[in-house]
């Protein structure tokens, strides 16, 4: 009697060749990492269902990207390009890694057939991953098509500097660029937390060196006060929300006198609360930078 794995790699490469009406597939990835989880991207299709995207966190320097949520009728055409993909990294073949410890960067993929399931496991850093960057290749064309869609909810930071004398008049927007309501959740009623806030961070340019690499700018707060009962009604609830392809500017703040030099300006958002909706409405999780503005002094 055929085993489980190659049950489903004999339907795979029968799906990759040719599908039939009643093929059944469905794939995904999940990569999370923190503890609790800083950083989550879900990458998720189903023949005959959907096919979903959601970025809980940009990377660090992932200057402007969205945090949001996107769905759509699953292509049909990709039920083909994903197994042909799953048979090209031969996936029903690889183990799971075992040695894996809360916080690490982990990274599970999952593909299911009529014939069963197959889940992998492994820390990002594995050997694994290059070896299954066909599939994850697949997967960030879907994704990336998802994002290009607008169908869904996310929300992107958008930063705006003009000097005024010897200050930087600094404003800063919320942008929902899709066609689905989102919520967000006001730092400035809440106050703010190591997890949860609003704001404004700096970082010194370094010149160059020819021949060497640097680190990247270090970024740090700046002290800028929001005091909540100076700020605009729609600023003191708890929760707001971002109509589609509305925009929600946050209050204003001022900077300087700033020291001579080059700077790096950017802002940040950041909600790791337990809310993933109200009344059905999804509620923006995770951390979004906005665009970095460069200031000369």
């Amino acid at each position: 009697m055929a085993s489980l794995r190659d049950r489903v790699g004999l339907a795979l490469q029968r799906i990759a060749a040719r599908p039939q009406p009643d093929d059944f597939i469905a794939v995904g990835s999940v990569q999370v990492a923190g503890e609790p989880v800083f950083w989550e991207e879900t990458i998720a299709f189903e023949r005959g269902g959907l096919q979903i995207f959601s970025r809980m966190r940009s990377a660090v320097d992932e200057g402007g990207a969205p945090i949001g949520t996107w769905s759509m009728a699953a292509d049909d055409w990709r039920a083909q390009a994903l197994a042909a993909a799953l048979c090209q990294v031969g996936f029903w073949k690889h183990d799971s890694e075992t040695d894996l410890m809360p916080g690490m960067d982990i990274v599970n993929w999952s593909c299911v057939t009529n014939e069963g399931t197959i889940d992998l496991m492994a820390a990002g850093s594995s050997a694994l991953v290059p070896q299954l960057a066909p599939l994850d290749l697949e997967l960030r064309r879907l994704a990336n098509d998802l994002e290009r869609s607008h169908q869904g909810a996310s929300m992107r930071l958008a930063l705006n500097v003009h000097r005024a004398e010897r200050t930087w008049v600094v404003r800063a927007a919320l942008v929902n660029d899709d066609n689905t309501p989102c919520i967000v959740i006001n730092p400035f009623a809440r106050g703010e937390s190591d997890l949860d806030y609003f704001r404004l961070e700096s970082a010194l340019m370094v010149p160059e060196e020819p021949g060497v690499t640097g680190y990247g700018a270090d970024f740090a707060v700046v002290p800028v006060d929001f005091m909540a009962g100076d700020l605009p009604d729609l600023w003191q609830d708890t929760y707001l929300l971002v109509s589609p392809g509305r925009t929600l500017v946050m209050p204003e703040a001022t900077l300087g006198p700033l020291a001579p030099g080059s700077y790096l300006l950017r802002a940040v958002y950041s909600n790791y609360g337990l809310l993933g909706s109200i009344a059905g409405v999804p509620v923006i999780r995770g951390r979004a930078f906005s665009n970095e503005a460069e200031l000369t002094i």
